[in-house]
């Protein structure tokens, strides 16, 4: 069962990390995938589990942990294109900036998100 759940939350990904298929198509190949999930024994879990792993997508821009934006650096520069482990493809340098750039507190100045000044 587990591998199954791991089977749906990854095409779930999948399915909303391409970009080469419009929203429309994402959204009505994820109804799909739910809908061949409740048919399926555990069906809670599977459903669960593609939302997990498409969630990111209905839900846009939101801060990515620092060390998550982090490990893809280092992935990337390691000369990979996907996640060695999950093998989800690994977003671009320009997502990566993004997603710090969300991160960052522009109402305080740099300095007082790193140290403390005297």
């Amino acid at each position: 069962m587990l591998a199954e759940i791991r089977r749906f939350e990854s095409a779930a990904r999948t399915i909303a990390d391409d970009e080469h298929l419009s929203i429309k198509v994402r959204c009505a190949a994820l109804l799909d995938l739910s809908f061949r999930a409740r048919k399926r024994e555990g069906a809670a879990f599977l459903e669960a589990a593609i939302w997990r792993g498409s969630r990111h997508f209905f839900e846009g821009d939101q801060q990515v942990p620092r060390d998550v934006i982090s490990a893809n650096h280092r992935l990337i520069r390691a000369g990979h294109d996907r996640c060695p482990e999950c093998r989800r493809p690994l977003p671009s340098r320009a997502d990566l900036e993004r997603w710090q750039a969300l991160g960052h507190d522009y109402r305080r100045p740099a300095w007082r998100t790193t140290t403390p000044r005297p």
